[in-house]
């Protein structure tokens, strides 16, 4: 009896309720994702003006100009040069991290995780402006500390390019070091304890055990 209530059970499950499970997913990647790209795309090709009937195609004149605008040459160089500042440094403290996490003996380890997500429920505009506070020219933190290591000129982390863009890089990875450890730290113990055995055996390191 047990058996047969068993088998009609697993016979009632409809295995079309997963697709609508993820179907809301879908659909807002669809909406609010896939069809801005799309639409984006398409518009770049015209003289798009929002309040015309008619838009003139431009083909690819708009891509020619804008490698012909000196600024969009700078806005790149401003980007690669923040991510140069934040992605390197944070996926090498991420690992660390995630490789302290993963330490068995470390003390109350779900704590120290949790707390790992604190700054991404932060307000931005809460870490726009402490930072802000940090990176002060005249009495911003960072500048105090670096006048008792013996630098006397203060930096104006706004003004000038390579400052501004460690200000906003070491923003970035503030934010984001707590969830890149835990997605590293996944990725750890989703290892097989027996392949960490088989390292120790072959003369790695313990540090992870």
């Amino acid at each position: 009896e047990r058996r047969k209530n068993a088998d009609n059970a697993i016979k009632a499950l409809n295995p079309n309720w997963g697709y609508a499970f993820v179907a809301p997913f879908f659909v807002m990647f669809l909406i609010f994702g896939l069809a801005p790209v799309i639409y984006s795309t398409v518009i770049a090709f015209y003289n798009w003006d929002p309040l015309a009937d008619n838009q003139e195609f431009f083909g690819l004149t708009n891509f020619t100009d804008l490698l012909a605008d000196d600024q969009f040459w700078i806005a790149l160089s401003n980007t690669f040069s923040i991510w140069f500042f934040s992605t390197i440094p944070q996926m090498i403290l991420a690992i660390g991290l995630a490789a302290i996490l993963r330490n068995r003996n470390l003390k109350f380890a779900s704590f120290w995780r949790t707390l790992m997500l604190l700054p991404n429920i932060t307000s931005v505009l809460a870490i726009a402006i402490v930072f802000g506070q940090l990176f002060g020219r005249d009495f911003g933190l960072i500048n105090l500390a670096l006048s008792y290591l013996g630098f006397t000129d203060r930096i104006d982390w706004v003004a000038t390019a390579v400052p501004s863009h460690i200000a906003i890089a070491t923003m970035i990875t503030w934010r984001w070091l707590g969830y890149n450890s835990l997605i590293f730290l996944a990725a750890m113990l989703a290892i097989p304890d027996y392949l960490y055995e088989s390292a120790d055996l072959d003369g790695a390191s313990k540090w992870q055990q």
